[in-house]
């Protein structure tokens, strides 16, 4: 379970528990009857995790624990509520920005702190600062490490309990990434993602958007039409971004085929190799959505390779064809148009040999 998923667990089992219960409302869940409502079978570490997830709460202002029982805020409950916490995930990622330097240290303190189990928990320990700075090749030092430690504890990405002892180079900084760390090193680009994806189901099919149901690359067929919606995009003349978007129904424009988890960049670039020339560039990213994985295929277009062809006979297409997209419909380029791109794909060549 991802840590991210386990603390809005405890928080929304919390809220659950204390919603009837006038005790367990004013004076706080018991942390034994919490440990019993979760249903967790991982008796090592429940009580770390647990810790865990309480203690990043309470840096939240969405609850109040003593070690015994925890007491969810008017927050707390809000957001709970509201189904977790992700709806405010925006304003970690405004709110919450490292300097890059130590951006790339948090990354590797948050990857060495996250225990991220099979058996429906997670939890996060305090870690070495100075091995996550000799992890990334940077030079450790421990004035460097307690100055790192300070600034990021500024700003909400380190417990404010650092364990800092003298000594030089053999003194201790440890520290504990935060809730907020875990979500702006983990869950940033995911959620960036998701945003994205929204949009492009909002706007729905556009001259520079395919919507698609599913996406399979076994037989020619579905390797001839993957090449021609590829190209088409890429030599489709729009501006901005171009995309291709996995998982919906054309009718509904509901969410219902969660993606292949076989499928990847690796074999659709193996694809397009194969079967076009020049070969278009694509970014392939999956993304959680509903109870499954929808996906977003974005197709760079470049001036200097105008116009993408087929290389070779495949299916019912022929080598040297030239899709182009008009609206919502994909069509051979022939005469002006094929004649434009040309055109285009020579002067993008020039512009870049000169």
């Amino acid at each position: 379970m991802l840590y991210v998923d386990w603390v809005d667990r405890v928080l929304i089992t919390v809220d659950r528990m204390a919603t009837g219960d006038a005790n367990a409302a004013l004076l706080g869940v018991d942390m034994q009857r919490l440990r019993d409502e979760l249903e967790v079978s991982d008796a090592d570490h429940v009580l770390e995790a647990l810790a865990s997830a309480v203690d990043d709460l309470e840096l939240m202002a969405c609850a109040e624990g003593d070690g015994y029982g925890v007491k969810l805020t008017t927050q707390g409950h809000r957001l709970a509520r509201a189904g977790g916490l992700r709806a405010g995930w925006k304003s970690l990622f405004d709110k919450y920005v490292p300097l890059a330097e130590d951006g790339h240290v948090l990354e590797k303190a948050v990857e060495m702190s996250l225990h991220e189990s099979s058996e429906r928990l997670a939890w996060t320990e305090r870690i070495e600062i100075k091995d996550a700075l000799r992890n990334i090749g940077r030079l450790v030092d421990q004035g460097e490490a307690i100055a790192l430690t300070q600034r990021l504890k500024s700003i909400g990405c380190l417990h404010s309990e650092a364990l800092i002892t003298m000594g030089g180079n053999e003194g201790k900084c440890e520290a504990h990434p935060t809730y907020v760390a875990v979500v702006i090193c983990t869950q940033q680009v995911t959620t960036e993602q998701r945003r994205l994806l929204n949009d492009l189901v909002d706007e729905w099919e556009t001259t520079s958007v395919d919507m698609k149901e599913a996406l399979e690359l076994r037989t020619d067929r579905q390797k001839a039409e993957f090449c021609k919606d590829i190209m088409a995009l890429a030599n489709t003349r729009v501006s901005g971004r171009r995309f291709i978007a996995v998982g919906f129904n054309d009718v509904s424009r509901d969410f219902t085929t969660s993606v292949d988890p076989a499928l990847s960049a690796n074999q659709m670039e193996s694809v397009l190799a194969a079967y076009c020339v020049p070969v278009p560039e694509i970014r392939f990213s999956i993304v959680p959505w509903g109870a499954g994985n929808a996906a977003i295929i974005e197709v760079v277009s470049k001036a200097i390779d105008l116009p993408y062809r087929l290389a070779r006979d495949v299916w019912k297409f022929k080598a040297d064809t030239v899709f182009v997209r008009h609206n919502t419909l994909v069509q051979e380029a022939v005469g002006e148009e094929l004649a434009s791109l040309i055109a285009e794909g020579e002067r993008g060549r020039l512009r870049s040999s000169s």
